[in-house]
């Protein structure tokens, strides 16, 4: 401040940054410390230039510059882990629209900016169907999107592909497993066929060829 300037006046006068902000400016003589408070949020990691007007005198009633001025940096944007965990007896990968995630076996994790926009996007295995998502305010089988602002679980669920066999005996034999059968994808059932006495095998239909 100006030499022989009452420091105190600059206490409850404004202020303009760099961009037409505004705001109140407080002073404590005791520490000689000035306080601005703008009226909106600022940027972070923003350098921004403020201005205090006060149209002062010193303590002689010379008029004294009218403005203040001085640069600063606000703090960098804080940032938030966003974890994606894959659950179920299925399969499959999960990608994120912005930067990339860290996958070790079933626990996938990125690191993103306060506010930063996430679409995430599961995609099941040939093996598997996606059923859906858990946490983070997801749900349903589209994709999870979100908005960091802490740090962040949400849960994607593969489940293994199943199909059902249905097995039947004309007369005379029978087979077994008889009825309905459900099969994982990929595995192998053996179904035993067996004759009545007098009686051979004369044909084994699947989906009728």
């Amino acid at each position: 401040f100006s030499e022989g300037m009452d420091e105190s006046t600059i206490n409850n006068t404004t202020f303009t940054l760099s961009g037409g902000i505004t705001g109140t400016v407080s002073y404590d003589p005791a520490t000689k410390t000035a306080t601005l408070t703008p009226s909106t949020n600022l940027a972070y990691g923003t350098t921004y230039t403020a201005t205090i007007t006060t149209g002062t005198k010193d303590l002689a009633g010379n008029a004294l510059a009218a403005d203040y001025t001085w640069n600063f940096t606000t703090e960098a944007a804080p940032t938030y882990t966003l974890t994606v965990t894959k659950a179920g007896t299925g399969t499959g990968n999960v990608t994120v629209n912005t930067g990339s995630l860290n996958c070790a076996g079933n626990s996938c994790t990125g690191t993103y900016s306060l506010n930063t926009r996430l679409t995430v996007t599961a995609t099941p295995d040939i093996s598997s169907n996606f059923s859906g998502w858990s946490g983070g305010g997801c749900s349903s089988t589209g994709d999870c999107i979100l908005t960091i602002n802490a740090n962040t679980t949400v849960t994607a669920t593969f489940d293994l592909k199943t199909y059902t066999v249905t097995s039947t005996a004309g007369p005379n034999g029978s087979i077994s497993p008889s009825g309905s059968v459900v099969i994982n994808y990929g595995a192998a059932k053996a179904f035993t066929i067996t004759t009545d006495a007098g009686y051979r095998i004369a044909d084994v239909l699947v989906d009728g060829a």
